[in-house]
Formats: C-alpha cells, sequence, structure tokens
C-alpha cells in the first residue's frame, strides 16, 4: 500500500496506546486495528479509509508489529512523504525511496470483540476541557449529565476541578473513569462522549484521516 507519513504515524500512534504489539488488518477499502489492554478496562478502535493518503494496493492480509520499533524509524520520514509499505508475512518494509526499513512480523493475534452497549447520555466538548480536568492530576475523573449541563470533574468538595458544557441530553446520569485511561482519547481538538449511570463510556475524538473510539470501563464508587 501507499500512505502519507504523517497519517501512517499517526495511526502507529493511536494504536499503540493500550498494546505495543498492535495487528494491523488491511483490506480493500482500508485499515484497521482493535486492541485491548493487558487489564480489560479499555478498547481502542483505530480505522483509517481508503484515500488519497492511503491507497491499498494489495490482498487483504493481517499482521502484528512491534510499535516502538516502528515509532523509532517513522521518525526519520517527512510528514508530507507518501511510503510504500508492505508485508509478506515474516517481515514488512517501509520505504519513502530514500531511506527504507524492514522489521519483522510478530505472531499474529486475534481482534478482541467490541461490545454493542446501550449508553443513553451523549456530548461533545473541547479536548482541552478534559486536559484542563486532568491536570489536577486525580486519578479518576468524573462524569456527569443533569438537565442539559455536561460536567468533567476530579477531586473533592474541598479540593476539586471540574468543567462544564451545554449538552442536548436532559436527563441525569453520572459515572466516574480511571484517568490514565482516559488520557488515551485526548486525540484532536474535540471529543464526542457516551455514557450512562456506572456504565462504560465509548469516546471518539475528531482525527483527521481516520475514526477512532475508545470504550473504558467505569470506576465503581465502592470499589
Amino acid at each position: 500500500m501507499k500512505i502519507k507519513a504523517k497519517l501512517l504515524k499517526s495511526y502507529i500512534k493511536a494504536v499503540s496506546k493500550l498494546d505495543n504489539e498492535p495487528c494491523l488488518n488491511i483490506r480493500k477499502d482500508g485499515m484497521n486495528t482493535i486492541s485491548v489492554d493487558p487489564a480489560h478496562v479499555s478498547i481502542i478502535s483505530v480505522n483509517v479509509p481508503a484515500s488519497d493518503d492511503l491507497v491499498i494496493t494489495e490482498e487483504p492480509i493481517s499482521f502484528c508489529i512491534d510499535s516502538k520499533q516502528f515509532d523509532k524509524y517513522l521518525g526519520s520520514y517527512k510528514a508530507d512523504s507518501i511510503l510504500d509499505f508492505t508485508a509478506d508475512g515474516e517481515t514488512c518494509k517501509v520505504s519513502d525511496g530514500k531511506i527504507k526499513f524492514t522489521a519483522r512480523l510478530l505472531t499474529q493475534k486475534d481482534s478482541p470483540k467490541v461490545p454493542r452497549l446501550t449508553l443513553p447520555a451523549t456530548a461533545t466538548i473541547p479536548t482541552k476541557d478534559v486536559k484542563a480536568v486532568m491536570s489536577a492530576k486525580y486519578d479518576t475523573i468524573k462524569v456527569s449529565a443533569n438537565n442539559g449541563i455536561f460536567t468533567v470533574s476530579a477531586g473533592d468538595e474541598s479540593d476539586s476541578i471540574e468543567v462544564t458544557n451545554q449538552t442536548e441530553f436532559k436527563e441525569s446520569a453520572k459515572a466516574q473513569y480511571p484517568s490514565d485511561y482516559l488520557a488515551n482519547a485526548l486525540l484532536g481538538e474535540e471529543l464526542t462522549i457516551n455514557f450512562g449511570n456506572d456504565l462504560p463510556c465509548l469516546i471518539t475524538p475528531e482525527v483527521e484521516g481516520m475514526e477512532v473510539t475508545l470504550l473504558i470501563a467505569p470506576r465503581i464508587e465502592n470499589d
């Protein structure tokens, strides 16, 4: 396949957030990866549709890579370079016509199943609002919706931070999530968050050229 270096760098960065040995599935209509963290707290799905920046030239193939190795080599390519990316079942090769690297493929793994959930509450907010709350370095981030107000907060009565936004969801819902997993969703300029009372949250960041979703299990208050 042929892929723009900037897109490949963004893709590898996203798919390696939960697993340093992600598996890439290349199909005629694009490329995708679904990964789960070792503790099974979170699942990330990243899909890159075929476009001018991603041209699929080979038959469907799936393989796993060492993302740390890829990240080390990809820094050598200019963002707007078009890369030739091929795999033969044992190795993959990436080249811009001048710089070429070869990497050994890893043992293939089955993609995790993404559960289908009904998550009634939803809000779309600036990514920087969540980053502001996370800057306080709390282990748990709380989200809530009540009468059209969506709140992201952390802390307690004597030491806390919160950011509010409008939402079209008029009912009430609240849940809390581990901040280290939530940090993996902080991509792009905007996040759409779907959640429910003590239910997992599904976060969809707005990312150029990619479709990314992150599912995170809730942290129950009496844990």
